[in-house]
């Protein structure tokens, strides 16, 4: 039996918050917001994210990703891992501090011998 074919495209996969992957809903803000430039989201996890950025190799290391639109805006500060001709990869700084632990509590110090004799 033949396949139907589908007359609509599929459309991109969701990543984290709803954003939609290959789609323009993000920029890069640098230079403490005096720099704004338009990014397509390649991949994303919650950890991290895979930027196309015309001039990716001039995007500083800091970097402040902003996902959405108007007032559903999300800014999420990062750090660029890695860079090509037009692309950047991200890690966001939020990321790491939810996935710290806090320190394990030191183990109490065994009694003493004269403690237990009396």
């Amino acid at each position: 039996m033949r396949e139907q074919q589908r007359d609509t495209p599929t459309p991109p996969p969701a990543g984290p918050e709803g954003i939609q992957i290959g789609s323009e809903q993000a920029s890069v803000s640098f230079h403490n917001g005096s720099a704004v430039v338009a990014c397509t989201i390649g991949a994303m996890s919650m950890g991290q994210a895979r930027l196309r950025v015309e001039g990716a190799l001039n995007v500083p290391d800091r970097v402040l990703l902003i996902l959405g639109k108007d007032s559903g805006r999300q800014r999420r500060a990062a750090t660029v891992l890695w860079r090509s001709f037009d692309e950047i990869g991200i890690a966001f700084d939020d990321a790491a501090a939810s996935t710290r632990r806090p320190a394990a509590a030191a183990p109490s110090a065994p009694a003493s011998p004269a403690e237990g004799a009396a």
